[in-house]
């Protein structure tokens, strides 16, 4: 999950991490989202403190399916803390439950190869966004936005 050739953008192993991750149960994949990254793994990562596992540093492919196959639905953490309970109400026959969540969007943006300026400008005029270029040698660009939701549970009475 680590390693993305700078060469060859389809060179990133998502296909395979995703097809590990389907197979794995929740637990086991948990634990090993979790693990820590060993020291000597330092020579493949940009910006790295040394405490990450290994969902906070793969390559940006790899993190996208991670996130997606770690979630519920593929976006949603349920977390309780002391201040905010992960119940917030459930009807008296137990048929509905309302449920305190964190949605995550995740998302990969291409990067495109540096071009020319004239290329860039008419793509400026053309829609008024500039193109993203690429930075040291990515080939993509994971962004994840949360906000926090509240999920509605229910159940017939027949089951």
């Amino acid at each position: 999950t680590l390693y993305s050739n700078p060469g060859d953008a389809r060179d990133h192993y998502a296909k395979q991490v995703d097809m590990v991750l389907d197979e794995l149960p929740y637990d086991i994949m948990e634990e090993l989202v979790a693990l820590s990254i060993p020291d000597y793994a330092d020579q493949y990562i940009v910006d790295w403190t040394g405490k990450d596992g290994i969902r906070d540093v793969a390559n940006n492919n790899c993190k996208a399916i991670i996130h997606r196959a770690f979630y519920f639905c593929g976006r949603y953490e349920f977390k309780q803390s002391a201040a905010e309970p992960l119940l917030l109400h459930k009807t008296n026959d137990g048929t509905m439950v309302y449920v305190r969540a964190l949605e995550y969007v995740v998302d990969t943006e291409e990067v495109i190869e540096n071009q020319d300026d004239g290329v860039d400008e008419e793509q400026i005029w053309n829609t008024g966004v500039a193109p993203r270029k690429k930075k040291d040698g990515l080939e993509s660009v994971f962004h994840v936005t949360t906000r926090p939701v509240f999920i509605k549970f229910m159940k017939s009475e027949q089951a």
